[in-house]
Order: C-alpha cells, then sequence, then structure tokens
C-alpha cells in the first residue's frame, strides 16, 4: 500500500498558469521579451515568431497536434490516471522523455497560440476514423467532438505542470442585437472555448484601454466585472483591474515572487 505525503506550504511551488488574450497585432507575443530568456521556453505552434526575433530564447516549433501533445506530456509529468496506451499516461511520458532533453532549466512555458493549436487539433481528427464516415465523407460532427476532447485534456495536463504556463489565444469580436461587443476566444470547438478560461487559473486580456479621456494605454486587464466587458479572471487574488504590460512582472505577482 502505498503511504501519502502531505505537502506543506513551503513545499508547494508558487506557479502562475496564465491565459492571455487579445486582438491580433496588440503585442501578445512581443510581451514574450519581458520573460527571463535562459529559464523559458517558447512552444511556437503559430509561426508569427517575427516580434521576438534575435531574442536568445529555447524554442521548439510544432506543426502537427501529436507532437504538441508529447511537448504537454514531457512539460507536465506523466497521469496515472490514463492506460499506457493513452497520451499523457506513465508509458507515453516514458518515450518522450527518450526524445526531449532535460527540462530543469524550465520556470516558464510559452505556447503561442492556442487558436493555431485548435486548428492542429482539427486537421488531426478529421484523419482519424471517427472523423470520416463509412463512405469516405468527412464527419465534421464526430471530428469536432474529437477536438473537443483533446483540447480540454491537453488544458487539463499541461495546467498541472509545476511551471509557469503562457497560453496565448487571439480575441474575437462579434456584436450582440443591440451593437454591443462581444469577446470570444478564437477556438476550434465552442465546448473547449468555454472550458478553457475555467481550467486555466488566470485569464487576462491584453488591450489598448481608454479610461474616457482620449488617452488609450496598453494594459493588462485582469478582474472582472470591467467597463469593457474583457474575459478576465483572476484566481490569485493578486491583480489590480490594470497591469502594466509586462508578463514578466504579472507572473511575479501572481506567483509571488
Amino acid at each position: 500500500m502505498n503511504t501519502i505525503k502531505l505537502l506543506t506550504e513551503d513545499q508547494v511551488e508558487p506557479v502562475a498558469k496564465l491565459l492571455s488574450v487579445g486582438q491580433s497585432g496588440v503585442g501578445k507575443t512581443y510581451a514574450i521579451r519581458t520573460l527571463d530568456p535562459d529559464s523559458t521556453l517558447y512552444i511556437d505552434v503559430a509561426g508569427g515568431s517575427l516580434s521576438i526575433a534575435n531574442l536568445p530564447i529555447p524554442a521548439i516549433r510544432v506543426r502537427d497536434w501529436p507532437l504538441l501533445r508529447d511537448v504537454a506530456c514531457w512539460l507536465g509529468g506523466p497521469d496515472p490516471s490514463y492506460p499506457s496506451t493513452s497520451p499523457y499516461s506513465p508509458a507515453h511520458y516514458a518515450s518522450v522523455c527518450t526524445q526531449f532533453p532535460n527540462p530543469d532549466f524550465i520556470e516558464t512555458i510559452v505556447i503561442d497560440d492556442v487558436s493555431e493549436a485548435g486548428r492542429l487539433a482539427l486537421r488531426w481528427a478529421m484523419q482519424q476514423p471517427e472523423g470520416v464516415t463509412k463512405s469516405g465523407a468527412k464527419d465534421l460532427l464526430n471530428a469536432y467532438g474529437t477536438v473537443a476532447r483533446e483540447l480540454i485534456g491537453f488544458f487539463q495536463h499541461i495546467q498541472h505542470a509545476r511551471r509557469n504556463v503562457v497560453l496565448i489565444a487571439i480575441l474575437e469580436t462579434t456584436r450582440d442585437e443591440f451593437n454591443r461587443p462581444i469577446f470570444e476566444i478564437q477556438l476550434e470547438g465552442s465546448k473547449a472555448a468555454r472550458e478553457l478560461p475555467g481550467i486555466i487559473d488566470e485569464v487576462v486580456t491584453l488591450a489598448h484601454v481608454n479610461l474616457g479621456d482620449n488617452k488609450p494605454f496598453r494594459a493588462f486587464v485582469c478582474t472582472s466585472p470591467n467597463q469593457w466587458n474583457f474575459p478576465t479572471k483572476d484566481r490569485s487574488g493578486k491583480l489590480e483591474q490594470l497591469e502594466e504590460p509586462h508578463l514578466g512582472k504579472l507572473i511575479r505577482k501572481i506567483s509571488g515572487r
């Protein structure tokens, strides 16, 4: 019988799990420049890393869904609740550890971006048996069901990584019948988009905000409710509604370092 060890307060790692959303061009990727490049790993999914060109940061370029799952397993460790044939299982972890280097230097993981990760998951799902009908036609309904399971499993696993995690996603704007803005995370499959903010500890929106003086400035909007109706969540309880657009300082404030 295994003995269960209780963690004391000083053994619980103060790590931040952060979803950073914002409209295209607001500077979500550029904010990575405020992180320590020696202890940050950049997972380039979108291929849009021009804004951090010449930054001496280790990176992995991902072009398919199975590789992104491998990366998540390598960084998040094994999950003994999965059978040996499943992603994130101890068998999967043992396999990926033979392919990747020792991750001990990594304090912060940046996955850029979640929106493109969803597209990789969809392309992969449409090639699986459940994504094709008996006649050989594409079965989008089943494929999107697979995408939801894959993405939610991925987010839940990376949430358990004992490192800071920053997920970057594009924020889309639509309008309701009264022409009021509605903000949604750009992600394949509505189920995963709905559940992601509930899985991740912190949700912040990087935006140009105006306090009514016609002097807009960039900031992380961090708490709800807020006057712009941006998606936000602060599980740490340590953030002000507006924080400086400095990712490194934001993570240190959340983790209490």
